[in-house]
């Protein structure tokens, strides 16, 4: 069980989650006299859909099955993030950068430490 997951679990007697997304929990929003609600962050979501599929299946996916998706009182909240401004545009270049590096089949041992860097981040 992800770690996310299980926090969730603990922390809640009731609670609807998606199969498969637990990486794209954020935690639980709780409202008064009403049980708690899981939240997802919608990035993480097609995050995790694109390394499934291409991006456009992705998002078509995500638009048809799970934005749309009503469990009942309990079905967990998206959230979408307000854009950061100038700096998502230099991390979007560094992710941009360390993907070519771990595409070039040239250095193996570069390629390797961008994968690596990548998937850590790809955690958080």
């Amino acid at each position: 069980m992800n770690k996310r997951k299980k926090w969730i679990m603990q922390n809640t007697e009731n609670i609807a989650l998606f199969d498969g997304l637990d990486d794209a929990i954020v935690g639980i929003a709780s409202r008064p006299n009403l049980e708690s609600l899981a939240v997802y962050d919608m990035h993480r979501i097609m995050r995790i859909l694109e390394q499934q599929m291409d991006p456009e299946d992705a998002a078509e996916h995500f638009d048809a099955n799970i934005a749309c998706m009503y469990c009942g009182p309990l079905t967990p909240l998206i959230m979408a993030r307000y854009p950061a401004g100038p700096r998502s545009s230099e991390v979007s270049r560094l992710r941009a950068a360390l993907e070519q590096i771990a595409s070039n089949r040239d250095e193996p041992y570069a390629a390797d430490f961008a994968r690596d860097i990548l998937a850590r981040r790809e955690v958080r």
